[in-house]
């Protein structure tokens, strides 16, 4: 019989935790703890497969947890699903290097889903599963804050056959994202909030997204250095198309999606 995973629970709101203990202990070892101090010392004793960490807690917050269990290259030791408001989640998304985010109020099934996620891709095969999907349509999120540009892009997925979503800013486009997560992400480098290739090296580090197909792109009327282009290729392990002509950026596509 295989053992079961551990995985330790640390929020403040008491009847949360004992329905989320009493819905997963079935399928896992349930630890749980209630302020961030007392999380810490059982993670040091435990040593558990992923941490489900709320922010807002009394004693040690759950930023103060994070900075105990991260090592030297400020990584933390142990995989991590944050539970946190929807108000917090750019400061997070930017600040913190995590398996994962849910915002509250959540569904079970959700954590649970994303729970199974992080356990079987951190611990189990990563081989991808397919599926025979060739009479769905592949879901596509473009990000673009240029309206025109976007429009454009758009009309020219859906004519290829694609589902599309759209959104204007790099934090809509992360919360559409860990909401939903698209067959493929389209998203421009130099967005006005958050920069497209912080988006996507965020994502790529999360189990759930780290399998999503990606492409980014600069306009063309915006001048940038070669091997600055290069670096942030490297860095985020995506090629950038130095354009937004819709065409090029669709054939880049679907090379991407063949490669998936």
């Amino acid at each position: 019989m295989k053992e079961k995973k551990t995985i330790l629970i640390i929020d403040d709101e008491k009847v949360l935790v004992e329905m989320l203990k009493a819905r997963f202990e079935k399928s896992y070892n349930v630890l749980v703890a209630y302020d961030g101090k007392s999380g810490l010392e059982i993670t040091n004793e435990s040593k558990p497969h992923l941490i489900i960490l709320d922010i807002n807690m009394p004693k040690m917050n759950g930023i103060e947890f994070y900075g105990n269990i991260c090592s030297e290259d400020k990584k933390p030791r142990y995989p991590i699903l944050v539970l946190t408001a929807r108000g917090e989640l750019e400061s997070l998304f930017k600040d913190i290097d995590v398996d994962g985010f849910i915002t509250k109020p959540f569904r079970v099934d959700e954590l649970n889903k994303e729970i199974e996620i992080i356990i079987t891709k951190r611990y189990g095969s990563r081989a991808r599963r397919r599926l025979d999907t060739i009479n769905i349509p592949k879901k596509v999120l473009i990000v673009e804050d240029d309206g025109l540009v976007s429009d454009k892009l758009s009309v020219k997925f859906l004519n290829a056959g694609y589902t599309v979503t759209s959104s204007n800013s790099g934090m809509d486009a992360v919360e559409k994202v860990l909401a939903d997560v698209p067959d493929l992400l389209v998203i421009k480098l130099g967005l006005s909030d958050l920069s497209g290739d912080i988006v996507v090296a965020k994502l790529k580090q999360m189990p759930r997204t780290m399998d999503m197909a990606v492409v980014v792109y600069i306009p063309e009327d915006k001048e940038i250095n070669y091997y600055i282009a290069e670096n942030i290729s490297r860095h985020i392990g995506v090629r950038i198309v130095p354009s937004d002509n819709p065409s090029l950026i669709l054939e880049k596509a679907k090379d991407v999606l063949k490669e998936i």
